[in-house]
């Protein structure tokens, strides 16, 4: 599928596909989804880093196109300095899942843990 119908939208932009390298050593597929329909495709030829915030930055600087969780883009896109681009192929984010033991007596890193992302995530007030 890497030459699926959503590079049609792309048709014209001379850009490369930034890529995320994971720890384990395997780069991080594109994920996509259409008409309920969800698939990732392997980017290649761009940039590779390790470091999810840096792909944000290459893109700003014009290095090539990004993947990112759009909250970690909001205030880059409202002050223009990055652009949505297929955005009728993203997945929704249904948000993240943390487990942990349940047990009441948490050790206390781990609930200063899950509290901090518990108020990270939580939706505006």
């Amino acid at each position: 599928m890497e030459h699926g119908p959503w590079r049609r939208e792309a048709q014209g932009a001379e850009l490369t596909a930034t890529r995320y390298r994971r720890s384990d050593g395997r780069l991080m597929p594109w994920e996509f989804s259409r008409d309920g329909h969800d698939f990732s495709v392997e980017v290649g030829g761009g940039p590779i880093f390790n470091d999810s915030g840096l792909g944000r930055r290459m893109a700003i600087a014009g290095l090539g196109l990004a993947q990112v969780f759009e909250a970690a883009a909001a205030e880059d896109l409202a002050a223009g300095r990055l652009q949505r681009l297929l955005d009728a192929w993203q997945p929704p984010f249904p948000g993240f899942h943390l487990y942990y033991p349940s047990r009441e007596q948490l050790a206390p890193k781990l609930r200063v843990f899950v509290d901090f992302m518990r108020d990270a995530n939580a939706p505006p007030r």
